[in-house]
């Protein structure tokens, strides 16, 4: 999923995404904790490349497999939590 945000300046040295705070989108990330963890969720029950291929679908962003892999494995604990 893309999306265009504005880069700001806010004094001489500080910049910032402001929407990356709101989306709780971490530094040099793309990818906001909500859509990671659906994407986690889409994992446990079908393949990482059928996750990436629905979401691919849906949102038409480009994921990968590698991706799908990299969000099951970082958020694991917290999904197995949730259900």
């Amino acid at each position: 999923m893309a999306f265009q945000r504005r880069y700001y300046q806010a004094g001489p040295k500080k910049r910032e995404f402001y929407l990356d705070h709101q989306l709780k989108i971490k530094l040099r990330r793309c990818l906001s904790p909500n859509y990671l963890m659906m994407m986690a969720k889409i994992a446990q029950i079908t393949t990482m490349r059928n996750t990436a291929d629905i979401l691919n679908l849906i949102f038409d962003g480009g994921i990968t497999v590698d991706s799908v892999m990299h969000a099951v494995h970082e958020l694991e604990n917290q999904v197995v939590n949730q259900t």
